[in-house]
């Protein structure tokens, strides 16, 4: 007969979120209270920049198939290549 009983899941050999944690903790001892501002202003910055990229290459996508766009292909039916859509 076959042994029905659930067995454990066996653990990682290293605990990630323990790992991470204690890396955190580590740079963040490097880092004065007052700086913080710098790191956390520069991300937001760069995070702005890239949903702002995104946005505008989506427009300028989609203007090769407006005719009234200035950006207008006028063979549409042929996607550019760096078209991903």
């Amino acid at each position: 007969m076959k042994n029905t009983t659930p067995t454990a899941k066996p653990k990682a050999d290293i605990d990630f979120e323990n790992e991470l944690w204690n890396a955190a903790n580590e740079l963040r001892g490097a880092v004065a209270e007052n700086q913080y501002k710098d790191y956390v202003l520069s991300l937001l910055f760069v995070k702005h920049l890239s949903e702002r990229y995104e946005v505008r290459k989506q427009e300028l996508q989609l203007s090769f198939f407006d005719p009234e766009s200035d950006y207008y292909n006028v063979n549409s039916g042929i996607k550019p290549m760096f078209w991903r859509g």
